[in-house]
This record gives structure tokens, C-alpha cells and sequence, in this order.
């Protein structure tokens, strides 16, 4: 072997062991990482377990409120679809002096109807002819006693008063003549028809101010200084755990335990 293959030779064994070296060293910083982090994870506190637990509580939550739910949709779909199995189809009107049936869908207030033993109200209506005419509410009232009209105006209150007549009641005795007052969502069958979808009156409620006042009240006395005072991140806390606890089913109960409170 000349001098030069000697010298190459000596060349590339001295830059195998330099390479080798580094490797080691970057092998053994590799591994001196690795065991700080081990470490460190071996000296950090366990997690709470209460943590997992409070999870596990908020994801059952989930799970029975969209039971919940599901179930009040359903029933109330069925509630509502029960209200066409009472809705009479036809009534017997006079117009222009002539006596005719139509839908019961075609009645307007003002138009004059006959009923007699066996028909179904076609709209609340006001009488003004009666002859020993009994109806059964229990669709409105649940009471399953006839009740017995007059012309008369027997109370100030409309739904007690014996001259009125509502939507879908059976006629079980006598017959009658009146004036329609009310049809359809306006009748007090289709109010509660609209109660039950959820529809009902926008109007403020007596539940409604209490609520407004109450918040009004605590805006007011609310104080940093004062003791049990809540900080931002704890009111945060609080409220989520208020709108998975309450909201929608538990919201009225809570908001009338609040108020018996206050």
C-alpha cells in the first residue's frame, strides 16, 4: 500500500470515530432528557380524581336531559294530534235566512248555528236559544259531569258562565241555537293548543317581574367587599354548572326555590 491509500485510509477512520463520537453524545444527552422527564412526571402530583368523576356527572346530565327532551317532544306531539280527533268536521249555520251545512273550518263570528244531541261544538259560542241543552267539558275540564246551559249569563267569569258553549264539547242532552264568539286558535281549545306547542302569550308574567326584580336587587347590593363574594373565574364555574343543572327542564323549580329564598 503506497502513502496516499495510507493516508486516505487514516483520513476516514479518523472522521468514522469523530461521527461515532457524536453520536454517542448525542445519544447520551437523548437519554439524560428523557430520564428528567421521567422524572418530573414521577414528582408532579396525581390528577384529582374528582375531576373524572365530575365528567362522568356532567356527561349523564347530557345524556337525561336529551331523554328528556326526546320525551316531552313526543308527548306533546301526541297531545296535539289528539286535539283533531275532537275537532267536529261540519256544522249547521243559518245565512241570509237559509239553513245550511259547511265545514266547520268555514264558520266566522257572527254566523248563528244549530246543535243538537250528539253534535260536537263547531266554535265557542254564545246561546241564545236553549232547550234543556247539556254538555260534557271533560275534554276541557276533565269533569265528566254534564253541564246545563241557559241563555242566562250565570258569572262574570266566561268559562263558568251556563250561555257559553265551547269548542269540541259534546252535546249529550237538548238542543240550541248561538252565536259564534270564537273560532279556531282563538277558541279556548285552540289556546290550549297553543300553550301545549309551546306558543303561548308573549306577555310579561307576574313570574317574569319577580325575575327582573330579583336580579335588579343583587346588581345592586353586590359588592367585592362583600363576604362569600364571588370572583369572575368562580362565577364562570358557577355558571355552567347552572346551565347544565337547570336548563330548561329544572329552570322554573330553580328560579321558584330562589325566590322562596329571597
Amino acid at each position: 500500500m503506497d502513502n496516499r491509500s495510507r493516508r486516505n485510509s487514516i483520513e476516514f477512520l479518523t472522521m468514522s470515530q469523530t461521527l461515532q463520537l457524536k453520536l454517542d453524545e448525542r445519544r447520551a444527552s437523548q437519554l439524560s432528557l428523557t430520564r428528567r422527564k421521567i422524572v418530573s412526571a414521577q414528582s408532579e402530583p396525581a390528577p384529582d380524581p374528582t375531576n373524572l368523576g365530575l365528567g362522568v356527572v356532567i356527561i349523564l346530565v347530557i345524556l337525561l336531559n336529551a331523554c328528556f327532551n326526546f320525551y316531552q317532544e313526543v308527548k306533546s306531539i301526541k297531545i296535539v294530534a289528539s286535539f283533531s280527533k275532537m275537532i267536529p268536521e261540519k256544522a249547521i249555520v243559518h245565512r241570509n235566512g237559509i239553513e245550511e251545512e259547511i265545514m266547520a273550518d268555514e264558520l266566522v263570528p257572527g254566523d248563528i248555528v244549530s246543535i243538537h244531541m250528539g253534535d260536537k261544538v263547531p266554535a265557542d259560542c254564545r246561546l241564545i236559544t236553549c232547550e234543556g241543552l247539556q254538555v260534557n267539558n271533560s275534554d276541557l275540564t276533565g269533569e265528566s259531569e254534564p253541564v246545563r246551559c241557559t241563555t242566562k249569563c250565570t258569572n262574570l267569569n266566561y268559562l263558568e258562565s251556563a250561555n257559553l258553549i265551547f269548542y269540541s264539547s259534546l252535546v249529550v242532552q237538548g238542543s240550541a241555537e248561538g252565536i259564534v264568539i270564537s273560532t279556531g286558535d282563538k277558541t279556548v281549545l285552540g289556546q290550549v293548543g297553543k300553550l301545549t306547542r309551546g306558543s303561548g302569550s308573549s306577555d310579561i308574567t307576574a313570574l317574569h317581574r319577580e325575575i327582573n326584580r330579583f336580579w335588579i336587587t343583587w346588581a345592586a347590593w353586590l359588592n367585592v367587599k362583600q363576604h362569600g363574594y364571588i370572583s369572575a373565574n368562580g362565577n364562570v364555574v358557577n355558571s355552567i354548572g347552572m346551565v347544565i343543572a337547570f336548563i330548561p327542564e329544572g329552570l322554573p323549580a330553580a328560579v321558584t326555590l330562589v325566590l322562596t329564598i329571597v
